[in-house]
């Protein structure tokens, strides 16, 4: 979770990409989910800027030990997850997760089946330039590239990965270091375990059909439309409106004379008055008046006005109809 999120700018500018709430909950929130039944001994937060606010959140949310490692210089995953080499025993296995990935493999039932040496979670996807892509035969690995030009598979790595042999993953990184193989300029994780591969160590493809990127503002609000379906329904305070779920009013927000929904999370705080909202996602303590707001993501403080917009405004902006010429 040490990115900078230059996919979610302007909301990255004032609060990391964990942290950005989606159906009422901060990205972390729901891949900690994910890994709940897990037998977890230990996590370890990669992490970057704002980690400050990142750390108190995860130490009052987790229930199990955790540790920080902040990555000062941004020389990609690889280098990231290399990080944390000085926290493992002799050869402990370790799960690898993307704090911006939504997804429900069941991880568990995948690690227990798997008689190869690891599993990394894969699927389909349209454009497969923009991602690690995998080449199978018989439900192994054979090949991993980051961002092939004229890819020959669409089989995307979503950002979960499963080794049984840390030691292997972190001697294979260092390999990386040594040689200083990069793609992209950057020390890939897809390197590393390509390098596994080469070993002739097994890695397995589990496909998953309901994986979310939210890496991007179409993404976020694709999250928050898969995520609202299954959430408990809150709201808060609401006068003469019509909701049209799914819809989360977090606690302390105040709907009215309005129509909200159907997709729409509103943060804490935040008021809506006389607007038409739909597909979008609101942060904590914004004023949203007199406007139809539809697919948009409008940051915490923001102010909209008499807008009838796509919008994707940060933390603290100001947007409305100005009538003094």
């Amino acid at each position: 979770m040490a990115g900078i999120g230059v996919g979610l700018r302007p909301h990255t500018f004032s609060k990391p990409k964990p942290l950005l709430h989606v159906a009422g909950e901060p990205l972390i929130s729901h891949v900690l989910k994910t890994v709940e039944k897990l037998p977890i001994e230990e996590a370890i937060f990669i992490v970057g800027e704002f980690s400050e606010k990142v750390i108190t959140y995860v130490r009052k949310r987790c229930w199990f030990k955790t540790r920080f490692v902040k990555q000062k210089h941004r020389k990609g995953v690889a280098h990231a997850v290399y990080g944390s080499k000085s926290f493992f025993k002799k050869d402990e296995d370790l799960i690898i997760l993307f704090a911006d990935t939504i997804f429900e493999p069941k991880l568990k039932t995948s690690m227990l089946k798997t008689v190869g040496d690891g599993i990394v979670w894969v699927s389909e996807v349209e454009d497969p330039s923009k991602f690690g892509i995998c080449y199978l035969q018989q439900g192994l690995i054979t090949r991993m590239i980051e961002k092939p030009k004229i890819p020959l598979s669409n089989k995307a790595a979503i950002g979960v990965y499963y080794l049984k042999s840390s030691e292997a993953l972190f001697n294979a990184i260092k390999e990386l270091f040594k040689s200083d193989v990069k793609t992209f300029g950057m020390y890939q994780l897809t390197d590393a375990l390509q390098l596994l591969i080469q070993k002739g160590l097994k890695l397995e493809a589990v496909s998953v059909k309901n994986w979310l990127d939210c890496g991007s503002v179409e993404g976020l609000l694709k999250a928050n439309q898969y995520l609202l379906k299954s959430s408990k329904k809150k709201l808060g305070k609401v006068k003469n409106s019509l909701i049209i779920e799914p819809v989360f009013i977090e606690k302390n927000a105040l709907v009215e004379d309005s129509i909200i929904g159907p997709d729409v999370s509103i943060g804490s705080g935040s008021r809506v008055v006389g607007s038409i909202v739909k597909n979008s996602i609101i942060g904590g303590e914004a004023i949203v008046i007199n406007a139809n707001v539809t697919n948009s993501v409008i940051g915490d403080n923001a102010i909209v006005k008499q807008e009838s917009l796509r919008l994707n405004i940060g933390d603290n902006s100001e947007v409305f109809h100005s009538y003094n010429h």
